[in-house]
């Protein structure tokens, strides 16, 4: 890892670079295609441009990263389904009661629309006239309790939300030559 912007002579920098085999048979021979390439004339190297590096394997508790593996996001948008559950209260103004208005004496009007209830008086007639004209009412029905369902609809602007660590950007390099590493 280094803070200038190349690489000294015998690095390169992990860009994801594509590197021909027969002129770095030595590091192909550690890399293999893992990180691209087609492994016969060609091999990248790892691309750690806005990545950082995780280590391979299978830690405690953590899901199994492979050589290579690229995984992760900058940015997530989050659906309903991944909030944490809960409530949202919702109330009603103190004794909020529905109050009907109502003429107490028989009504003229057959049809309820634009009515009011109207007492019913007995008739011989087919329809009986249990409806009054609002200027008519003379009375309040009982109060109602209000039993109401208050639907909350989703709110916000939809956004990804930035999941990255705090970070600070510096390049990574890789050795082109040297030392070989013996396996142990």
């Amino acid at each position: 890892m280094v803070a200038f912007d190349f690489a000294p002579p015998g690095f390169a920098l992990c860009d994801g670079s594509l590197l021909p085999v027969a002129q770095n048979q030595a590091l192909f021979s550690l890399l293999g295609n893992a990180f691209g390439g087609d492994g016969i004339t060609s091999f990248a190297l790892p691309d750690l441009r806005g990545r950082a590096p995780v280590g391979m394997g299978i830690g405690k508790g953590l899901s199994p990263v492979a050589r290579g593996q690229i995984g992760g996001a900058e940015a997530v948008r989050l659906s309903t389904g991944q909030l944490p559950t809960h409530t949202h209260t919702a109330a009603l103004a103190d004794g909020a009661v529905a109050r009907q208005r109502c003429l107490s004496t028989g009504g003229s009007l057959t049809s309820p629309v634009g009515a009011v209830p109207a007492a019913v008086v007995e008739s011989t007639a087919g329809q009986l006239p249990a409806f009054a004209s609002p200027a008519q009412a003379n009375q309040d029905m009982a109060p109602l309790g209000i039993d109401a369902k208050i639907d909350i609809g989703n709110a916000g602007g939809n956004l990804p939300v930035d999941v990255r660590s705090p970070f600070q950007g510096v390049n990574y390099i890789i050795a082109l030559q040297g030392v070989y590493p013996e396996r142990g």
